[in-house]
């Protein structure tokens, strides 16, 4: 998939092509491991999640993400605050990175597994990451696994040590030379590379042909059936409040959903992918909005707080901010006598795409928007244009 993604960015129908049957294969596979999986052979299954994370995940997919880097634009966006032009030609660490990234949504869309999911999303979202996870003790069966579901159980349970300034490959083994315990008493961790970098592709720091995969991924993982909200709050992809106060000191803000934020809040392009980008980002903040109100309300419990939490998350602030200029924009151009004409009938035709009929109460019709149109679910089936284009 990462090569054959790698060459002009001109939505090559060849390629893409090519790739559909790439990504065919690559659900078959991951079909194949469910089924696997759900035999009810627990030595079996343990092997496999074992296999999986040490062998595809920390091996292949999660380095993966890391190869694409934009060295040659400033890392956050345009002088004019926009997200960075996408590079003509796609280069092999953007098609490694895209590849990776296309992989794990396909996994949380696929697998039903709820303890590789959670030890996936561990590996790839929490704060922190095993400091070296080459350096974990082998198994007792004597073979060359390592004991990673362990090492991440103790992660997400808090039992390590934080080594500070320190990077995974910067560090060859613990700074006292021992090897890391999968115990929680002597396990080592840093703060988690793969997690910077989708905070960062969320914001849209490296263009919207990495944000697009990379917003599809969250979603997928944010409606997984077998992953809760307190667990996905654990793992710190969830902002997380109090149950007794609406203040700040009691509410503790995602990065993710900050950086959600932030993507809504800046100047956008005015091209398509720009468009297909906004609307992306938009079903990722409904999914994760329907988590928020849950966590607001503890769980439908306490409703006394919700008004003051509601208006005051970030990612809610930053839609409406967003809201707002484009609705400012709107009222500008249509304002303009030489565009008024072409401008409503460019509203009319954008509206009758979008908005369908139905028949509502006493006769009346009513329009209604499908929100979810350009949800990972629906975009998958067109993951292999979005790609190459």
């Amino acid at each position: 998939i990462a090569h054959m993604t790698v060459g002009i960015a001109s939505g090559d129908p060849s390629r893409s092509s090519a790739l559909s049957k790439e990504i065919a294969d690559l659900q078959d596979q991951l079909q194949f491991v469910n089924d696997l999986l759900w035999c009810g052979i627990r030595p079996l299954n343990v092997r496999v999640c074992e296999y999986i994370l040490r062998r595809v995940l920390f091996q292949v997919v999660l380095p993966g993400l890391l190869m694409h880097k934009r060295k040659s634009v400033p890392s956050r966006a345009d002088a004019d605050g926009c997200p960075i032009v996408d590079d003509p030609i796609i280069k092999e660490g953007e098609g490694m990175a895209q590849a990776s990234v296309v992989f794990l949504t396909h996994l949380f869309l696929t697998l039903e597994y709820a303890p590789l999911l959670k030890m996936t999303a561990v590996a790839v979202l929490h704060p922190y990451s095993p400091a070296n996870w080459t350096t974990l003790p082998k198994t007792d069966g004597g073979g060359d696994e390592y004991v990673m579901t362990s090492t991440l159980n103790a992660i997400v349970n808090g039992k390590f040590t934080v080594i500070k300034g320190i990077s995974q490959s910067e560090l060859g083994a613990t700074d006292d030379g021992s090897k890391n315990g999968t115990d929680g008493s002597s396990m080592h961790a840093v703060n988690n590379p793969y997690r910077l970098v989708l905070i960062s592709l969320v914001r849209s720091d490296m263009g919207y042909r990495r944000f697009i995969p990379a917003a599809m991924l969250l979603q997928s993982i944010l409606d997984a059936e077998d992953l809760d909200g307190d667990f996905l709050a654990a793992i710190s992809l969830l902002s997380t409040y109090s149950a007794e106060s609406s203040n700040g000191s009691e509410t503790t803000i995602s990065d993710f959903e900050s950086a959600l934020s932030a993507f809504f809040t800046r100047k956008h392009r005015p091209n398509l992918r720009a468009s297909l980008a906004i609307e992306c980002g938009g079903s990722l903040a409904l999914s994760m909005l329907s988590h928020l109100i849950v966590a607001m309300t503890d769980n439908g419990r306490v409703f006394e707080y919700f008004h003051d939490r509601f208006v005051s998350s970030p990612l809610v602030t930053g839609i409406a901010k967003a809201r707002a200029e484009y609705a400012t924009q709107t009222k500008k151009i249509s304002r303009a006598a030489e565009l008024s004409d072409s401008f409503i009938d460019l509203i009319e035709l954008e509206m009758s795409r979008r908005y369908v009929l139905i028949p509502g109460e006493n006769g009346s019709k009513q329009r209604v928007c499908d929100l979810n149109a350009n949800d990972v679910h629906n975009l998958m089936k067109s993951i292999a244009e979005l790609l190459v284009q």
